[in-house]
This record gives structure tokens, C-alpha cells and sequence, in this order.
């Protein structure tokens, strides 16, 4: 709390060496769990790898984490201020990053499985952010992160759900569009979590 009456948490950044990202993504779990948590992936030393390496470098950390803004640089050379500018922590960022997702995006890249999971129906919101509760506190160590866009019942707006490890927060969104129906749209990222399990879970708290 201290911290956070000074500072403004706006983004978690990481950063990755284009020559030896795959050897470590094969090797360890912390540098998975690293891309996993990140907000923007910074693939520096793009120099030392051919073009169509990096370009693929590229579209596997997206894969393990579709939510990351990914920039490719050299020297440690990359756009400062754009970086500043997001907002992916934001309530309107998340909103907007959510929207840009496929809802079939389901990949398992070196044991990380990242999928979305997608409803027609209204949440009782309390029920499931209990449920929540009980979901991050017995899987820390295999969900990583939760992002996404929930249809609470009865409530005006979007609600948007963010977690990291066994905590979470739900915040406010912007109002639902009119003209389109009001669809929920979570996505997982984490260590060989199944997403049939996790899908069966969260249809209880649908409103029937």
C-alpha cells in the first residue's frame, strides 16, 4: 500500500534474448512462467537471428501469451514512450486487448497451456469470484494468469477479471456494445491446465 500511494503499476515487462529464448522456454519453468506474467516481451538481440527466426520467436511467445505486446529490437533499442503508453493493466486496455483474441485460441507450447473459454450466459459474479477463490488458492502453482470479460447478471457493464497466481481483482469495463450480444470471453494462461476441466467449472455459475 505504501508503494502504491507513490507509484502506479502500469505494466510487468520482460525481457528476452532472441539467440537462446527457445533453449530456455525448453529448459526451465521460470523463464515460461516469466513470458506467461509479462504485459510487453521486449526480443532484444534481433540481429543475431535471421528474419524468419525472428519472426517466428515472435508468433511463439504470442502463443504462450496472446495478452503480451510483443517488440523486436536490438541493443536494447526499442519505442520507449509507445511502451510507456500501454495500458494493458487498465480496465479499458484489458477491454480492448480481450477483443483482439480469437475465441478458439487454445495452444500448448512447452507444457503452458493458453486457451479461452467463451459463454452466451450471464455469471452470478459472487458465486464465481468464490469460486475463484478456491480455484487459484488449490492451483497456484499451475494457473498463471486469468484475463477476460465477464456478463455478470443484472450488472450495466463489462466486468473484467485479471489474475496473477492466486489473486485476482474484478473492475468495472466499459458499458456492452449494443449492437453485439453480450458474450464473456476468459482467457488461461498456465502450467498443463485442462481446458475442459476449467470450462466445466465455471458453466455451474451461469445464470440457467
Amino acid at each position: 500500500p505504501a508503494v502504491e500511494r507513490v507509484f502506479e503499476l502500469r505494466n510487468t515487462i520482460c525481457l528476452v534474448d532472441a539467440e537462446n529464448i527457445e533453449h530456455w522456454l525448453a529448459e526451465t519453468e521460470e523463464s515460461r512462467r516469466q513470458v506467461a506474467f509479462a504485459d510487453v516481451i521486449l526480443l532484444n538481440k534481433k540481429d543475431r537471428v535471421a528474419e524468419e527466426d525472428l519472426e517466428r520467436l515472435s508468433q511463439l511467445l504470442s502463443l504462450i501469451n496472446p495478452y503480451a505486446n510483443v517488440y523486436t529490437g536490438t541493443e536494447g533499442q526499442f519505442p520507449v514512450d509507445e511502451i510507456l503508453g500501454i495500458q494493458q493493466l487498465d480496465a479499458h486496455g484489458a477491454v480492448e486487448k480481450t477483443d483482439d483474441i480469437a475465441p478458439a485460441h487454445k495452444h500448448q507450447v512447452h507444457g503452458i497451456s493458453t486457451f479461452t473459454l467463451t459463454f452466451d450466459r450471464a455469471f452470478n459474479l459472487n458465486e464465481l469470484g468464490n469460486e475463484l477463490v478456491r480455484l487459484l488458492n488449490i492451483n497456484r502453482h499451475q494457473i498463471y494468469r486469468i484475463k477476460g470479460l465477464i456478463n455478470a447478471d443484472n450488472y450495466p457493464v463489462q466486468v473484467v477479471l485479471q489474475s496473477v497466481r492466486n489473486t485476482f481483482r474484478l473492475s468495472d469495463g466499459l458499458p456492452w456494445p449494443v449492437d453485439a450480444p453480450k458474450e464473456s470471453k476468459i482467457v488461461f494462461i498456465g502450467k498443463e491446465i485442462k481446458k475442459e476441466a476449467v470450462e466445466k467449472i465455471f458453466r455451474r455459475y451461469l445464470i440457467k
